[in-house]
């Protein structure tokens, strides 16, 4: 009897590090550095408005060129400020930008910002496809996801960064431009 409860107890162990371990360590290393792409591992460089479930898009707010200019939801309306440029870096991180600005999507705190390119983590991201091209992006700096604060998907609401919890409110959809 114990020899079977051992291995049922084995069995979901290992069902749960391939379900859950695995996959976490493949989206985390490109943030250590070194990574060497995969064999068709997607490149999602190039220029996107980026959406929510709902529709809106990633705005700089009021079309700002300064630093610490926060990210908000709004309707689309075709603007550079809604434009962002999405470049793949060596260690298989995403710089992404800007159009209007120039400036780097930066994680400061609980924020999320445009600020001057300083190659450091907390402008890198990586950018996974879930499903359907719907995308989720991870800070490097403490692996904390970009999402809608409060859950609120209303124009001129702010984007952040929290712990990945698989709503919607961290989910977009990348739209080439």
């Amino acid at each position: 009897m114990q020899i079977i409860k051992a291995s049922v107890i084995s069995g979901v162990l290992m069902k749960k590090f391939f379900l859950y371990i695995i996959p976490l360590l493949i989206f985390s290393t490109g943030c250590t550095g070194g990574a060497q792409p995969k064999s068709g591992q997607q490149d999602f460089s190039g220029t996107y408005t980026i959406s929510n479930v709902n529709g809106l898009v990633i705005d700089i707010f009021g079309s700002y060129k300064d630093d610490d200019t926060p990210l908000i939801l709004y309707s689309l309306h075709g603007g550079d400020n809604q434009m962002f440029v999405i470049e793949r870096q060596e260690d298989l991180t995403y710089r992404i930008t800007a159009k209007h600005s120039g400036m780097a999507l930066t994680a400061k705190d609980e924020a999320v910002v445009q600020s001057e390119w300083k190659n450091n983590n907390s402008q890198k991201w990586q950018i996974k496809e879930l499903r359907n091209g719907i995308v989720k992006f991870r800070n490097c700096m403490d692996n904390k996801v970009l999402g809608i604060s409060k859950f609120i998907y209303d124009e001129e609401i702010t984007l952040g960064v929290s712990r990945e919890n698989n709503s919607p409110d961290q989910q977009f959809r990348l739209n080439k431009q």
